[in-house]
């Protein structure tokens, strides 16, 4: 029975503290949410979260920064810090005293909305796309976090793409001349 006391603090209370975390139940990665992503010419990326024990434990913000901001940029996408349009990746990693982490990951949309009843009002923001992931991970594999926060940036990326088809950009085709021929 001790054992079941134990385990119940180790594993089961960083969950429940995790899945207690504020969640944005009015977005996802649907039809109607990816189309919010029309027309979208540049974002900016920003990371938060990431306590100091993550840090210690090897994985910096500044290297989710580096990475979140590589993988839309390569994938075509524009970034510019001085965009409305706001990818936000948010992860939280609370540290157990067995060596386990309790992580939340959330990749959100954010851009300016108008309100209905008042059209002037254009500085709200709202999140209008939105995946996550929670779960449980060992403090010496804690790249996985990393991995998995690239994965939900690619589903991010690939519903970008899927509302704002990537330009193809037509080469004139080289004509040289064969011997002879001039």
């Amino acid at each position: 029975m001790r054992h079941v006391a134990i385990l119940s603090r180790v594993f089961i209370a960083p969950i429940v503290a995790l899945l207690l975390l504020p969640v944005s139940p009015w977005a996802g990665d649907t039809e109607h949410d990816r189309a919010t992503l029309k027309g979208v010419e540049a974002l900016w990326a920003v990371v938060g979260g990431l306590g100091p024990e993550a840090e210690q434990d090897g994985r910096t913000a500044a290297q989710f920064q580096r990475d979140v901001e590589v993988h839309p940029r390569q994938a075509g996408i524009a970034l510019d810090s001085t965009s409305h349009h706001v990818l936000h990746v948010n992860v939280t990693a609370v540290r157990r005293e067995i060596g386990v982490y309790a992580y939340a990951i959330e990749v959100a949309f954010l851009q300016p909305v108008r309100l209905l009843r008042d059209p002037r009002l254009v500085h709200n923001f709202a999140v209008t796309w939105i995946v996550g992931e929670v779960g449980m991970v060992g403090a010496t594999v804690l790249s996985t976090v990393q991995s998995t926060v690239m994965d939900l940036v690619d589903q991010f990326i690939n519903a970008y793409f899927d509302q704002n088809p990537r330009k193809v950009t037509r080469i004139s085709p080289v004509v040289i001349p064969l011997r002879g021929q001039a």
